[in-house]
């Protein structure tokens, strides 16, 4: 089994890593998020541990990616936190399906960290198969339009599907200027994904946004083909 750690802190690292290798994990680091998630098809790991206090902002993105599915593969995720993870941090964590958090490397720290190795994962419930399947096959995401409609303006917002994986979408925009005010939490009540079998009308709450990347969490959801 593969772990992947990416952390800017040298002693955490080692301590961590001791842990995981007398898991029987081989373990692989990064110092820097961006070239982990430029490499991280290729290494596929079963685990990855996020230093949120080095990437406080890129780990939602970093984890939304890992669990679309797209290397075949969804590694279970857990957050190396500072002592001051807002109750707003742990519901994103939550729904992006973060297997567990810990906060230091002391003793402490360190027996949690097992305990959430040991414990098996649980993950949100499917969206509809049809969907999934059409989303996956092949990697082909391009294919699935998204279209929106912005909860303030009213305007219709055009995208293409990035990745899907349980109930977490990540999309980009054809205008991301038209997004402006679409902020984290934001509910969108109106947005449709058009696949090969059909449109699938769902809602969903904006998890994070990146320029114009967004990562999404499906809150119910219909089909009509």
């Amino acid at each position: 089994m593969k772990a992947l750690i990416i952390c800017n802190d040298n002693e955490a690292i080692n301590t961590i890593g001791n842990i995981l290798r007398a898991n029987n994990y081989e373990t692989i680091t990064y110092h820097w998020l961006l070239k982990a998630l430029d490499n991280v098809i290729e290494i596929c790991p079963d685990l990855v541990i996020i230093s949120t206090r080095d990437y406080p902002r890129h780990w939602k993105t970093f984890s939304s990616f890992v669990q679309s599915n797209i290397s075949g593969k969804t590694p279970q995720i857990i957050l190396y936190t500072d002592n001051n993870f807002s109750k707003t941090e742990q519901k994103k964590a939550y729904a992006l399906n973060i297997k567990g958090v810990f906060n230091n490397y002391d003793e402490k720290g360190i027996e949690k960290l097992k305990t959430i190795i040991s414990v098996k994962p649980v993950f949100n419930i499917q969206i509809n198969p049809i969907l999934q399947n059409d989303a996956t096959k092949n990697n082909d995401f391009h294919k699935c339009d998204v279209i929106f409609t912005h909860p303030y303006t009213d305007t219709f917002i055009t995208g293409k599907l990035i990745s899907f994986s349980n109930s977490i979408i990540i999309l980009t925009v054809d205008i991301p200027i038209l997004t402006k005010a679409i902020i984290e939490e934001t509910v969108i009540s109106e947005l449709s994904i058009r696949t090969q079998n059909g449109i699938f009308f769902l809602s969903a709450t904006v998890l994070n946004t990146d320029g114009n990347i967004f990562t999404l969490k499906i809150k119910n959801k219909h089909e009509n083909s």
